[in-house]
């Protein structure tokens, strides 16, 4: 009857929906590869650049690179005071602090504050993640 063959067809369909999902997300753009890419055409080598969780992969033997868990876990004016010239940020890291401001007051205001006062130069988005690449000038304002 109907059941049956609305059974087979439910069975038949789902698999088929989550590979044409799957087939989307392998072929769709991928924002850590897109931002390495440009990162390494359009920075200066050996420029010096923090970078935080879940970024792109970015060449050490092209730029003075140094990874913090959090770049916020610094203050903006150290980053300014060692003569960081980008700083590289991941949506994967940051948002879970925004999503409880309540309970991340601190690391909320300073991401904030690196937001507002850093220049973004560079956004990648995709299914997964954003990535923010920021600009440190040499001195504050």
């Amino acid at each position: 009857g109907w059941g049956a063959a609305s059974a087979m067809a439910a069975l038949l369909i789902i698999p088929l929906i989550n590979s044409v999902h799957k087939a989307k997300y392998m072929t769709a753009s991928d924002s850590r590869e897109n931002a390495r890419s440009w990162i390494n055409e359009n920075i200066e080598e050996q420029s010096k650049i923090a970078i935080e969780g879940y970024t792109a992969y970015i060449d050490r033997k092209k730029f003075q690179l140094k990874s913090f868990d959090r770049i916020v876990d610094r203050r903006l004016e150290w980053y300014v005071d060692n003569g960081y010239q980008y700083a590289v940020f991941s949506e994967r890291m940051f948002q879970r602090y925004f999503r409880e401001p309540q309970k991340y007051p601190d690391r909320v205001r300073r991401y904030t504050r690196m937001f507002n006062t850093l220049e973004l130069i560079k956004s990648f988005d995709d299914q997964e993640s954003r990535i923010r690449i920021y600009r440190i000038p040499r001195q504050l304002l």
